[in-house]
């Protein structure tokens, strides 16, 4: 097995995702807090992993997925990267032709640019 690549394994999230729970009815303020607390919390864990930092590059309410609890997990890894020692990715996309590959409407400018990036892309 190639020692670059990770896998992840991950339970069933039986409520899908925040996504599909907007799409009829718009969250309550204190959801909505909850939702974002969560999500925070888990690209922190990613940002300051002890083994490198990583960056998702790809958060859209599409891939933050509901436990049976209601509390939320950071999905879709595709476009996930693990940053260099000095903090900045300098991968360009391997998947489209343009260099990027991801959902435009989301990317930070450098991310979408394929120029240098840091963590903070994810917070774009």
């Amino acid at each position: 097995m190639d020692s670059e690549k990770l896998i992840l394994f991950t339970e069933y999230m039986e409520n899908g995702s925040i996504r599909e729970k907007i799409v009829d009815n718009p969250l309550k303020e204190a959801t909505a807090l909850k939702y974002t607390f969560q999500t925070t919390q888990g690209l922190h864990f990613l940002h300051h992993y002890k083994e490198g930092r990583i960056v998702h590059r790809d958060i859209k309410c599409d891939n933050l997925l509901l436990t049976s609890n209601d509390d939320v997990k950071l999905a879709d890894f595709g476009l996930a990267h693990k940053l260099g020692i000095d903090n900045e990715s300098t991968m360009m996309s391997q998947f489209a032709p343009s260099g990027f590959a991801g959902t435009v409407a989301h990317a930070a400018p450098q991310v979408l640019f394929g120029t240098p990036h840091s963590c903070r892309a994810d917070i774009w």
